[in-house]
């Protein structure tokens, strides 16, 4: 069976809630409502998302997966697939 995607509604972040990570700076991670969403080789996102003049839309198609560090359990997201947009307007 394959791994199912889930959509995610449109959200608007705020740019304290993207983190870039990584030796490279190329994984993004952003948190919503104590679910972190993260991109690996996200090199062009991160650009789009530190270039807006303020919060943006962006709605994702995920993978879910849970990250288990030093006993503690939390859900993430990985990213497949986005669109973001500013004000109505997509970039």
């Amino acid at each position: 069976n394959k791994e199912p995607l889930i959509y995610i509604n449109p959200v608007t972040i705020d740019p304290s809630k993207i983190y870039v990570m990584g030796s490279n700076k190329d994984t993004l991670k952003i948190s919503i409502s104590g679910v972190d969403y993260l991109k690996f080789r996200a090199t062009d996102l991160i650009e789009k998302l530190q270039s807006a003049p303020g919060p943006v839309r962006i709605e994702m198609v995920c993978r879910a997966n849970i990250n288990e560090w030093m006993g503690r359990r939390t859900p993430q997201m990985f990213i497949e697939d986005y669109e973001i947009s500013e004000a109505g307007n997509t970039f």
